[in-house]
């Protein structure tokens, strides 16, 4: 009888490692699964900052072609400005000749009008 009873323990035995072994088993798979829902979800959050960056990317981008733009137009009105400031001297400078003409001219007249008396 110590013989059955040994074969019977052994048999108990071989039947609760199976079942340990199918624990281990449905527990791994549960490990997976939950490690696998937690890399979905990092991975979400990973996408959903990656759409934000881009989505600053690409205001970024539009704000620097704006910034180049009002750079250019800057450039224009400064160079715009500065053949006007040209311009207006050379109107002063053409105006302070002809009154200075004019002033040489009556100057003129006036001597030879008294010389001539």
């Amino acid at each position: 009888m110590a013989d059955k009873s040994g074969i019977q323990v052994a048999r108990e035995t071989k039947q609760e490692l199976e079942l340990l072994k199918n624990d281990v088993e449905h527990l791994t798979a549960e490990v997976e699964r939950a490690e696998l829902r937690k890399l979905r979800q990092a991975n979400a959050v990973l996408e959903e900052k990656v759409t934000r960056l881009e989505k600053r990317a690409d205001a970024s981008d539009k704000l620097l072609e704006r910034v180049a733009v009002l750079e250019s137009q800057q450039a224009d009105t400064r160079k715009a400005k500065d053949e006007s400031d040209k311009r207006q001297w050379q109107f002063v400078y053409i105006f302070a000749g002809a009154m200075a003409t004019l002033l040489v001219t009556l100057i003129v007249q006036l001597v030879l009008y008294w010389v001539k008396k």
